[in-house]
């Protein structure tokens, strides 16, 4: 029997190589702050992890709604597939644009803006220092 109090989605926790690069780049592109970080030790004695929770600063006294979390690893992270990502909501198609503009020059592009219809909507991507996939879009049902 299903509970009557369904789980909320709270975090996605990534692999990063350099977690000083990736956290630069979550903020610059997503806008996120640093919530937590630390250093622990890794399961099976792999040895120290430093990790940080980044995202959107709570409300005083609230918990943070939703955290992505970077695990910075000795080894890089595998490949992901053609859509494995991130996906952020953004105010219009023009941010889009300037999102997808900036992003080009420094070879992080990764899907140029395009239009996708209803229920997808507008949308771009970029690749963090890992080659993780952010979507940024505009019009996607779940976005404002």
């Amino acid at each position: 029997m299903a509970s009557p109090n369904p789980p909320i989605f709270t975090h996605i926790a990534m692999r990063c190589g350099n977690l000083d690069k990736s956290i630069a780049f979550y903020k610059r592109w997503c806008a996120f702050e640093v919530l937590h970080q630390r250093s622990e030790n890794g399961p099976d004695g792999h040895g120290p992890i430093r990790l940080a929770w980044l995202g959107r600063p709570p409300a005083a006294g609230k918990n943070p709604e939703f955290v992505i979390v970077l695990l910075e690893v000795r080894t890089p992270p595998g490949h992901t597939s053609l859509f494995d990502h991130l996906g952020l909501s953004v105010e219009s198609r023009a941010e889009v644009d300037r999102i997808a503009r900036e992003a080009e020059p420094e070879s992080i592009l990764h899907w140029a803006a395009v239009d996708n219809g209803p229920i997808v909507g507008y949308l771009c991507a970029v690749k963090d220092p890992d080659g993780n996939v952010v979507e940024f879009s505009h019009g996607q049902k779940l976005g404002p």
